[in-house]
């Protein structure tokens, strides 16, 4: 499993034994849930989203990330399933919104810093390549990642070329702008 998908499953498994390993604070009813909010972002979460700017997340993979979360924000707040409470409750008591939205800004804000290297980097050349020729192999994502970084960019048409993408991130303050805008929107 060299894949995205096997790395998440990796990460989680990771980031669940790390949780389990704190249960004892998870569950407290002294500690305050903001306090918990913060432990978890800092043990768990960074488990999890380790290696993340490299992902193509996949609608499946997108609600593993916000499942995760809030099955751990439910332990916390110690809210059963059979209640029935929504995820947007969830977020609005712990003061957190869907974890998908911050992999997003991980991985806008990592290729604007890989696309402000210098001409001859290699990571450069290659972060939105696109092969000229060739087709797809059985098996192999039917998404490129420039595909990916285009639709991550509110871009659905495929409009914005890799050029306007390197100009774009050129300027950092407006790149900061625009991760901002679209983790936002997406999230």
């Amino acid at each position: 499993m060299g894949s995205s998908a096997g790395d998440l499953k990796r990460r989680k498994a990771l980031a669940w034994a790390a949780f389990w390993k704190l249960e004892h604070l998870w569950r407290s009813p002294t500690l305050p849930i903001d306090m918990k909010v913060k432990l978890f972002e800092t043990t768990c979460i960074t488990i999890l989203l380790y290696g993340c700017e490299s992902w193509v997340i996949t609608k499946d993979m997108e609600d593993k990330i916000n499942a995760f979360a809030t099955s751990c924000y439910r332990v916390m707040l110690n809210i059963k399933r059979v209640d029935r409470i929504s995820n947007e409750t969830i977020y609005n008591l712990t003061s957190t919104a869907p974890l998908i939205a911050r992999v997003r800004t991980h991985q806008l804000k990592f290729l604007g810093h890989i696309l402000r290297l210098q001409e001859n980097e290699p990571v450069k050349e290659y972060a939105l390549y696109v092969p000229l020729h060739g087709k797809r192999k059985p098996g192999r994502p039917r998404t490129l990642y420039l595909q990916y970084v285009q639709h991550l960019l509110g871009d659905t048409e495929g409009l914005l070329q890799p050029n306007k993408i390197v100009l774009l991130a050129q300027d950092r303050s407006n790149w900061r702008k625009l991760v901002v805008a679209c983790s936002a929107a997406e999230g």
